[in-house]
């Protein structure tokens, strides 16, 4: 049991360390203490601590994680290949439900958060395991997170063909995925639709769950809830899909596909804006100022 325990703890900070953001320096500090306790209560905590070089006025910054995994994590989780879904490291997984080829069950993981921290969160994660595609529900029930996971396979469809032959090409299968989404946005012009604005709830409705749209809002937009897609371009940098592994190839897709739908909402709205009403034209909101706190909750 103890050897057990040690495996799983090894596996899931190498996983953490693969997967999550870490303290870097050239020359002070980047030191990088990765705890993986074992308990019930899912827990995740990283605490930063600037260090000065000792004979110059050199900072830097080294990274304390502590994560708590379930005791039974290599047979409930790691054994079941649910250790890393759609970017979340799973801590805890319980019993599954059957739903079709769904499986649903509740479960803890954790989510990146502001710079380098990162938390615990709890509710259930639905998988599709044939596509490799899942959805994390924050609370709720199971009927939730599999009908989310439905929506999400709907609107990012997988070719059936694709799906069949998935366990044998998935990278491939991903990419030509990704491809697709790329070139339909390709279709449109930067400037046309640079300054579009792409809202949380572009993001939900593409089909994306909320804690993977709050992580990526917090990575790179941090104290933001929108950003225009010229913005989100300029941060995410440029895709070249024969380099992306399968992690990066996921969140491409992702984004992409809250960018289209944030272009379908634009496109919606300005029609709407140009019919006379009664009170006279109404105003253009897809592209409007900037509200620090829209619908961050929704």
């Amino acid at each position: 049991m103890l050897e057990e325990d040690e495996s799983a703890r090894r596996e899931v900070g190498a996983l953490y360390r693969r997967n999550y953001r870490l303290a870097a320096s050239g020359w002070v500090g980047g030191g990088n203490r990765i705890t993986v306790e074992i308990g019930e209560e899912p827990s995740a905590d990283a605490t930063s601590r600037k260090v000065w070089h000792r004979r110059h006025n050199w900072s830097g910054t080294d990274l304390e994680v502590r994560l708590t995994i379930s005791p039974n994590w290599r047979r409930t989780v790691g054994d079941r290949g649910l250790a890393f879904l759609d970017r979340l490291l799973t801590t805890h997984a319980g019993p599954v439900e059957m739903d079709g080829e769904i499986e649903a069950f509740p479960a803890s993981w954790v989510r990146r958060s502001r710079g380098l921290s990162v938390r615990a969160e709890t509710g259930w994660i639905a998988y599709h395991r044939p596509s490799g595609t899942a959805y994390h529900q924050l609370g709720g029930e199971a009927a939730e997170a599999v009908a989310a996971l439905r929506r999400k396979l709907r609107l990012q469809a997988i070719p059936q063909v694709e799906r069949d032959e998935r366990r044998r090409r998935r990278n491939e299968a991903h990419r030509d995925r990704l491809q697709r989404l790329v070139e339909k946005l390709a279709r449109h012009d930067l400037a046309d639709v640079g300054d579009v604005v792409v809202k949380r709830r572009d993001s939900i409705k593409a089909g994306n769950c909320e804690p993977g749209t709050d992580e990526f809002i917090d990575e790179f937009f941090p104290g933001r809830a929108s950003a225009t897609i010229a913005e989100i371009a300029v941060a995410v940098g440029g895709i070249e899909i024969t380099g992306l592994d399968e992690a990066r190839l996921t969140l491409a897709r992702q984004i992409a596909s809250a960018c289209l739908a944030a272009i379908r909402r634009h496109r919606r709205e300005r029609r709407e804006s140009d019919r006379p009403t009664s009170d006279g034209p109404g105003s253009s909101g897809g592209s409007g100022a900037f509200a620090p706190g829209e619908d961050r909750a929704g």
